[in-house]
């Protein structure tokens, strides 16, 4: 599946924490290329759905933020 397609497909909820995760622990795992590939492509699907990078970020890290202390309780 083309990656433009699959994230896309996405609810924003999903994609803002695909963003948030690849943006902040991926980098070390994946080339830097294909690391700069895969932030443009979110960045650009975000952009497309009028949400800026910024607040992707913000959704994607707000969401794993409250997963992370949901887990604790």
């Amino acid at each position: 599946m083309n990656p433009t397609t699959f994230y896309r497909d996405l609810p924003l909820e999903f994609l803002g924490v695909f963003y948030y995760y690849v943006f902040e622990k991926f980098e070390e795992y994946i080339s830097p290329d294909d690391y700069l590939i895969e932030i443009r492509i979110m960045e650009s699907v975000a952009l497309d759905r009028g949400v800026s990078p910024s607040d992707l970020y913000e959704i994607g890290r707000d969401i794993s933020l409250s997963a992370r202390i949901g887990m604790v309780d």
